[in-house]
């Protein structure tokens, strides 16, 4: 069965950040960025096909 996405394309348009965590912590809270977020505009996306867009909404 082959792929339903390139995966090394879809890899590329998605953005990561790391940022400070929220809530408890420890002796650590407020100093380490230890969460990250990851961003994907699925609407902007050159990878999924329409179809696959609307699944998403």
């Amino acid at each position: 069965m082959e792929p339903m996405f390139d995966e090394t394309a879809l890899i590329a348009e998605t953005t990561y950040k790391a940022v400070r965590s929220s809530g408890k912590g420890g002796q650590n809270v407020n100093k380490v960025s230890t969460k990250v977020e990851l961003s994907f505009a699925v609407a902007d996306s050159a990878v999924l096909t329409d179809e696959q867009k609307a699944l998403g909404v």
